[in-house]
């Protein structure tokens, strides 16, 4: 429960940061991320299976949107596009059920330390950053439910 909010107070502060900085994919982007999360507090399991797939979904052009913009430097593209893959795969294993869905958990450490780099670099100025926070929270919260 924590995690939700957590997760949906951040969705909510990085939509409207990415609003501010006025790009329209970036914009629609977070705005599937953040949708997809606040779909999740209903009671209703197909509403909740949805919102999980727009989520999921939304991950998945996240890093379809990280290789073909053309505006960002290399290593962006690289982050930004393995952060949406990272995003896309934990999040399909599980909600498919998929096995070793627990252990990708561990995998999380990845984007996120990929994520304090590009933020040493100058991150937090381009219109990409509330996406990448989004999925950089959902990733640090499933690392640190793997401890509980």
């Amino acid at each position: 429960m924590t995690e939700r909010i957590i997760l949906s107070i951040v969705a909510i502060i990085m939509l409207i940061l990415t609003i501010q900085r006025n790009k329209k994919l970036p914009i629609i982007l977070t705005s599937g991320l953040t949708i997809g999360i606040l779909i999740t507090w209903t009671e209703n399991p197909m509403v909740i299976m949805f919102g999980m797939l727009i989520y999921i979904l939304s991950a998945l052009f996240v890093a379809i949107y990280g290789l073909k913009n053309k505006e960002l430097l290399k290593y962006e593209k690289v982050i930004i596009s393995l952060t949406g893959l990272f995003s896309f795969t934990a999040n399909l294993f599980a909600f498919m059920h998929y096995p070793f869905a627990y252990e990708i958990g561990f995998s999380m450490i990845i984007p996120l330390t990929l994520f304090l780099v590009t933020l040493g670099k100058g991150m937090i100025h381009k219109s990409e950053f509330g996406l990448m926070t989004v999925l950089n929270v959902d990733f640090l919260l499933r690392f640190i439910n793997l401890w509980n």
